[in-house]
């Protein structure tokens, strides 16, 4: 008997094949998932909270941190598109003439705070389709973990902001610009360096926070990193084609006043679909080997000639992912078993390379390259009621019972075809077992008759 390995992810090989697989897993799910939605609940939501939102970080700055009304009023207008009809300055006037907390303020507060809450709820709800419920929690817990979420989100794009700002009026010292006023090609430059790098910076901090922290699954953080500077990579890229194809002055004269709030809108709608994109990716990186071993088991039969069919076979065929050298890999010779009749192995076979003879009491079955094998006894958990035997060299990877089982836990469609392939085999097997009945019933009625 070979002896057989378990793959392991650890000793796995990200290649082409695979990177294609992930995407084509990711752009699948975030379909399935109708993310196009979820991106419209949190553009909603961001119209919604972004008064309040703005409210709570400029009191942040303004009466906690005692950075300079002047100093925010004019680092947010320079480097973020407001509104016009957001009235910095008078919010920052009424913060600063309340002298004491009254029971109003309070009211006044909470009331700001709930209605910021619609936009952290819309991306919390967005989180939860992608990538599930792995930890169970109560609704009253959840609701703590959107308010927690929601404070630490805007404690830190306060500090952010305050670092910035200092740094913005140590830029603007009388010194630094008499050097910048004898180069102005120099003083352009940095100006507007510093203003593409702090929103690029507020918007890849506030997108690694809501990867990490508003998952459930507990990504590691370097890849919370990665995807989140994708996402701000894309996005960026993405407003640079906009304003290539669109004439924003035009657009301005044509809509008037409420023109910059739909040029927003349909920013902050796209930054959503990009950013829920890369959050359902995260998943698929995370539960890469279920999802691949579920595409394993639903691959399409080579007699399927359907262009999705053979499309969908091509790709998930080589899964490169379970291959490094030859670890992950069982080599079986042509010849020899698998596993024989009655043996306790419950593991499940995808054939990578090579031809499988399944050999049962009364008939053969010849399986080839893409199948999977050996299903009955993961379920069954009972000794072997087959042979597998190599009729070419083989290659074979060997997946263990409790992943697959995963996989039946996460694919209804993969469910249903596991329960199919039980039902045929218990049905084939009582069958079998009541001809064997029969037949003994006559060879023994045949000995009394002697």
């Amino acid at each position: 008997m070979p002896k057989k390995k378990i793959i392991s992810d650890k000793k796995s090989r990200i290649s082409f094949i695979t990177f294609i697989q992930s995407i084509y897993l990711t752009i699948k799910s975030f379909v399935s998932n109708d993310l196009i939605s979820y991106a419209s609940a949190c553009t909603f939501g961001f119209l919604y909270s972004l008064f309040p939102i703005l409210m709570m970080i400029v009191i942040v700055l303004v009466r906690v941190m005692h950075t300079t009304p002047e100093a925010v009023t004019l680092f947010l207008q320079n480097n973020f598109d407001i509104p016009s009809f957001f009235n910095l300055q008078g919010i920052i006037s009424s913060a600063l003439t309340v002298k004491s907390i009254t029971i109003f303020e309070i009211v006044l507060g909470f009331s700001i705070i709930m209605m910021a809450r619609r936009f952290f709820a819309s991306i919390s709800a967005g989180l939860n389709k992608i990538l599930g419920e792995e930890t169970k929690s109560s609704s009253l817990i959840r609701q703590l973990i959107i308010f927690a979420g929601e404070a630490l989100l805007i404690i830190l794009l306060s500090v952010t902001i305050f670092i910035l700002v200092s740094s913005h009026t140590l830029a603007h010292a009388p010194h630094l610009n008499m050097v910048l006023d004898k180069f102005p090609l120099l003083s352009i430059i940095v100006n507007s360096l510093a203003k593409k790098i702090i929103s690029i910076s507020l918007l890849f901090i506030a997108v690694s926070i809501s990867y990490k922290f508003g998952s459930r699954t507990k990504p590691k953080s370097i890849m919370c990193v990665i995807m989140a500077a994708g996402t701000t990579v894309v996005f960026n890229l993405f407003l640079k084609l906009m304003h290539f194809f669109i004439n924003v002055t035009k657009y301005n004269f044509v809509f008037g006043v409420l023109s910059s709030t739909f040029v927003i809108l349909m920013e902050v709608f796209f930054f959503f679909l990009i950013f829920l994109f890369f959050a359902q990716w995260l998943f698929v990186y995370q539960f890469f080997d279920t999802l691949l071993i579920c595409e394993l088991y639903l691959l399409p039969s080579g007699e399927d000639y359907k262009f999705y069919s053979n499309l969908k076979r091509m790709l998930f065929i080589r899964p490169d992912f379970f291959l490094h050298q030859d670890e992950g890999l069982l080599k079986i010779k042509s010849g020899e078993a698998v596993y024989e009749k009655n043996d306790q192995d419950n593991g499940i076979y995808y054939i990578y390379k090579g031809t499988i003879q399944l050999i049962e009491s009364t008939h053969a079955k010849t399986i080839e390259k893409g199948s999977l094998f050996g299903i009955e006894a993961c379920f069954i958990n009972e000794p072997r009621n087959e042979s597998a035997v190599a009729l070419t060299n083989c290659q074979l990877i060997k997946i263990a019972p409790e992943i697959f089982l995963q996989v039946l836990e996460k694919n209804q469609k993969a469910s249903i075809k596991a329960l199919t392939q039980v039902r045929t085999y218990f049905t084939k097997f009582y069958k079998n077992s009541r001809i064997q009945d029969t037949i003994s019933d006559e060879d023994a009625d045949e000995t009394d008759e002697e």
